[in-house]
């Protein structure tokens, strides 16, 4: 616990974990679920975790998920990794994010709709599920409907103990075999923190589909921490580059 602490305190700000030193980012909970996955849940200590968590699930909307707000923005990466610290540590924060989705759909465009909101509002009818806009709850962005990320919801239906229907076990098998660009970062990174999770608790249809990702993530990249190298791009090591060297997918 020492070791790590030493490694990631310097990157971390409010019990989430960040990319450079001293400097918040929008995308903490991914940074951290990654560094509960290389740490073995070691580290960060799970009480700051669950207070973190807590101090996001009192916020209406839950994580940030409003166009007016560009730096608190949180997008599917953020999702993950609540989720995927969701299911590591047991808490009820992505079932919590499930129900939110469900029980406050949109039923109104949002008072910054842009025409393109407007018209996706109209085709998808107006009571949208899993839209999270948390200044104006219960209104509609594209920006803020995650539901348009199928495989998102499903691995929270996974990570909070629950079974996805069959087309969506289906779509998100369907991700894992899509063609990604190796520069494309995120489209391996957020893959690979879905992967660690769905490994125990997927199905048989999900565990083929993430044999054949990770034989490509391989092919790519070698290692974890190859990939979180080309990603960070620092002369100075980031910890979870470090700690992942010799990691596989």
């Amino acid at each position: 616990m020492s070791d790590y602490k030493k490694m990631f305190e310097p990157y971390s700000i409010n019990g989430f974990i960040h990319p450079v030193k001293g400097q918040e980012s929008g995308n903490g909970w991914l940074y951290t679920a990654e560094t509960v996955v290389v740490t073995g849940k070691n580290y960060p200590p799970p009480h700051d975790l669950l207070m973190a968590s807590l101090d996001h699930e009192i916020v209406a909307g839950l994580l940030m998920r409003t166009t007016r707000n560009g730096f608190g923005q949180e997008s599917i990466d953020d999702y993950v990794g609540a989720g995927a610290m969701s299911y590591l540590y047991g808490l009820s924060l992505a079932l919590n994010i499930l129900a939110y989705g469900k029980l406050i759909p949109a039923t109104y465009l949002a008072s910054d709709a842009t025409f393109w909101d407007r018209v996706a509002f109209r085709i998808l009818g107006q009571k949208i599920r899993y839209v999270y806009n948390n200044i104006e709850s219960g209104t509609f962005t594209l920006r803020a409907w995650l539901g348009r990320f199928q495989h998102l919801i499903g691995f929270l239906e996974f990570c909070a103990g629950k079974r996805p229907p069959w087309w969506r076990r289906a779509w998100m098998a369907v991700c894992f075999l899509l063609p990604a660009s190796k520069k494309n970062h995120d489209r391996w990174i957020i893959p690979w923190v879905m992967s660690v999770i769905l490994k125990e608790c997927g199905t048989p249809m999900i565990r083929l589909a993430l044999r054949f990702w990770s034989w490509r993530a391989r092919r790519n990249f070698g290692t974890v921490g190859a990939l979180l190298h080309d990603y960070f791009a620092k002369d100075e090591p980031h910890p979870l580059e470090l700690l992942t060297r010799n990691m596989d997918f």
